[in-house]
């Protein structure tokens, strides 16, 4: 038996899939496998349980097979990846609701029977691109509902910068069209709500020097200070 055991790592609040390329070529007769691979999870330092049992389901590139119960694997039994993929599948599985928010690990286990092994070229099991995406919270502070939203009505506005001229062009949803020339050619633009009004302020920041040049909505005062150096992002 093999093992590929990932570090403990936090899973997002929200619901997550795992991602990873798949390639096999085991042992397995027409009905039943032999040789397979099958996928754990942890969760909070408990026991590896079989995705599926766990609560997990497959998205795609799901097991394709049951180990057979005699020769003594140590899979013996359960749905797991068996016989040839013809080269790289994708797999993707949905996490279980559980492990959401927690601290988990991941195992891909394989198990072999005590007979012949597969046979061909590159016979075993390779695993490889292991990803895990989840839904993070990307919330804004409580009073500015959308980050590009110049007029405070909680919709984002349409906005184009325009560094030849250093002009902003504004098509606000509820108050209209507005121009304003703020900042150069090679200015970062950094729109935010940086004076606390619910209405995103005019704003660049200026790489060569680093330094931010906010209009403010609330009053139309400048402001001027440095963050950062040269190179950063």
């Amino acid at each position: 038996m093999n093992e590929l055991t990932s570090p403990a790592f936090a899973l997002p609040a929200g619901s997550a899939q795992l991602t990873f390329r798949n390639n096999y070529n085991l042992e397995a007769g027409s009905t039943t496998g032999y040789d397979g691979g099958v996928l754990e999870i942890a969760i909070n330092n408990g026991a590896f349980n079989d995705i599926l049992a766990a609560g997990g389901s497959f998205v795609s590139g799901g097991y394709n097979g049951t180990i057979a119960t005699r020769f003594s694997s140590p899979i013996a039994g359960r749905n797991a990846w068996s016989g040839n993929s013809g080269g790289y599948l994708t797999s993707v599985a949905a996490l279980p609701a559980s492990a959401a928010g927690q601290n988990v690990q991941l195992k891909w286990r394989f198990g072999a029977d005590d007979n012949t092994a597969g046979t061909g070229p590159n016979p075993g099991w390779y695993v490889d691109n292991i990803s895990v995406t989840g839904s993070y919270n990307c919330s804004l502070a409580p009073n500015v509902k959308s980050r590009a939203d110049f007029d405070g009505d909680g919709k984002t506005d349409l906005s184009v910068f325009r560094p030849s001229e250093g002009n902003w062009y504004l098509n606000r949803s509820t108050a209209g069209f507005v121009s304003a020339n703020w900042g150069l050619s090679s200015d970062l633009t950094t729109p935010g709500d940086f004076d606390g009004d619910g209405k995103a302020d005019l704003a660049v920041w200026r790489p060569s020097s680093g330094v931010w040049f906010v209009l403010q909505s609330l009053d139309g005062q400048m402001r001027v200070f440095h963050w950062g150096l040269q190179g950063d992002v």
